[in-house]
């Protein structure tokens, strides 16, 4: 709280782990009980799931010569480190890979804890790595005049759903024992990252509601393309920004609402996370349609596309 309080990058994290670790290397112990443990793995594998969005996968194409690079600079730094870990101070194999690996700390920590590595000495290596990052470069920079401001906050969505998290992290968490249960790698962060990804992909795009129909596009509408769900499965709606029970006019623009009624599961007028001006019926679908669609502006305004 302190950290943040006085506008410390990520203040919350890296205050808490400072201490913390100040704590491990004094030999305090820092044991965490195992329920609550597996608890926080879930939590965290929630977490890292919902930055996977649509939005980032395109901006990880749209760079795909920086992302190679950095997968190689990556692959390169562990290597070095791994074999650094290993030659000169004895580790065995797999302590020394998990302590070289970057990126999550959390993720190479569950994997330690699994299989019974040498979990204080990567321990002692990941938080000196995360660290360096959270407080070292931040406060490096900041002696050149290079520091940030802060990150700014986007407006909130009226629409936003607590029962749609929660729904989604209820399905997070029994992926997460299923995984962990056939005892996949860290499979209680990775299942619950890998689930509430899959359902932030789903939500965002068109699996919900299945492939979308174009009407015949041509000079006759100036190459509009018009997309028209697959009733009866799928019907969506065009409603107003501000109250989602009101549909909006022919060729006026609005947020897109779905619902969805299959064999497998039924969910009504769910708020997408896109925007679109409605369009009426044509000569081959009866219904109406959507064209010009685009992320919903209250989430556009605050996306940020960038690389962990």
């Amino acid at each position: 709280m302190i950290f943040t309080w006085v506008g410390f990058p990520a203040g919350l994290f890296s205050g808490s782990m400072l201490v913390t670790a100040v704590a491990a290397l004094l030999g305090r112990p820092m044991a965490i009980p195992l329920p609550l443990a597996r608890v926080s793995f879930v939590l965290i594998g929630i977490l890292l799931g919902a930055v996977v969005t649509p939005e980032t996968l395109r901006g990880v194409a749209t760079w795909p010569l920086s992302i190679a690079l950095l997968i190689m600079s990556a692959l390169v730094m562990i290597v070095a480190a791994s074999c650094y870990l290993r030659y000169v101070h004895g580790w065995e194999p797999l302590s020394a890979l998990l302590g070289a690996s970057p990126g999550s700390m959390a993720q190479v920590m569950a994997l330690s804890a699994e299989f019974g590595t040498n979990i204080r000495g990567i321990a002692i290596v990941q938080t000196v790595r995360v660290l360096l990052v959270t407080i070292g470069l931040p406060g490096g920079l900041a002696l050149f005049g290079l520091a940030a401001g802060g990150i700014p906050v986007g407006p909130s969505s009226a629409n936003f759903s607590l029962i749609e998290f929660a729904v989604l992290a209820v399905a997070s968490a029994a992926t997460a024992v299923v995984v962990h249960r056939i005892r996949f790698p860290g499979g209680l962060l990775f299942g619950a990252m890998a689930a509430f990804a899959l359902s932030e992909y789903r939500f965002r795009g068109n699996t919900l509601m299945g492939l979308a129909a174009s009407a015949p596009s041509g000079p006759h509408n100036n190459y509009k393309i018009t997309y028209y769900a697959p009733q009866p499965r799928a019907v969506i709606e065009v409603v107003d920004f501000d109250d989602a029970t009101k549909v909006v006019g022919y060729g006026e623009t609005g947020r897109v609402k779905l619902t969805t009624l299959t064999k497998e599961f039924f969910v009504p007028r769910f708020a997408e996370r896109d925007e679109g001006e409605r369009d009426p019926p044509s000569a081959k679908y009866a219904w109406d349609g959507v064209s010009g669609v685009k992320p919903f502006r209250a989430f556009a305004a605050s996306t940020t596309v960038g690389v962990y």
